[in-house]
């Protein structure tokens, strides 16, 4: 039971990080870019999915990695696939084609021996005008109700969420922790995300115990 409840926190993030936002049309968001000396019309590097080698993943595209220790198991390719509702047959490029154009995509999920500590990334597609007006503080608090909303109708009570941030090799990414209570446990959860790329990557940690969120944390480190 405990592992079901662990990976209901972890998909929970799916949740569009984009559907708070204000309703701006697409020409103040043109003119967003604009005044920020930025243009829709630069390149952009070519998506690609991350991989998994022994105990480290890594994910050139969005800039992030970890490395975990030999309590941890990494979904396969095939759990992957299945994760993004793609039929098994699938690979390579022909897999990274049809994903790229989701509005979100899978591309790491690793449990620990203990069945309830989990990290999952996905990527979520987003529209070059509206992702520059992103405030992924900002979006995250006006997320908050609706994750919230989530936790509750999952069974969680005493729920509690806050913004801030978590800092990797030394760079600063916006962040919500959120903990609550089901049954005898308590759950932790840190949630960060950045842009990159056309995308927006979100990386959830969920744990059962405190001090394993930031343990976890520190296996994480910037991919140049």
């Amino acid at each position: 039971m405990k592992k079901l409840f662990a990976l209901l926190l972890a998909l929970v993030m799916v949740l569009s990080l984009t559907a708070c936002l204000d309703n701006k049309s697409e020409d103040d968001l043109r003119g967003d870019q604009i005044v920020n000396g930025t243009s829709s019309t630069v390149s952009q590097p070519e998506f690609s999915l991350g991989s998994t080698s022994g105990l480290t993943y890594e994910n050139k595209f969005i800039g992030i990695g970890c490395k975990l220790d030999s309590d941890w198991t990494f979904y396969t390719d095939e759990e992957i696939r299945e994760l993004n509702n793609v039929t098994a047959d699938l690979a390579g490029e022909e897999f990274e084609d049809i994903l790229k154009n989701s509005a979100v995509i899978y591309d790491m999920f690793a449990s620990h021996s203990n069945e309830t500590d989990n990290i999952n990334v996905n990527l979520e597609k987003v529209n070059p005008l509206t992702l520059a007006a992103i405030d992924l503080t900002e979006n995250y608090k006006q997320l908050m109700p609706t994750m919230k909303q989530g936790f509750e109708n999952m069974g969680y009570k005493n729920i509690q969420m806050k913004t801030g941030t978590v800092t990797i090799d030394g760079k600063d990414f916006a962040s919500m922790s959120t903990s609550g209570e089901i049954g005898e446990f308590k759950m932790y959860q840190t949630a960060f995300c950045l842009k990159c790329n056309g995308y927006i990557a979100n990386i959830t940690i969920t744990a059962f115990d405190k001090d394993a969120v930031d343990t976890i944390l520190d296996k994480f480190y910037l991919v140049k």
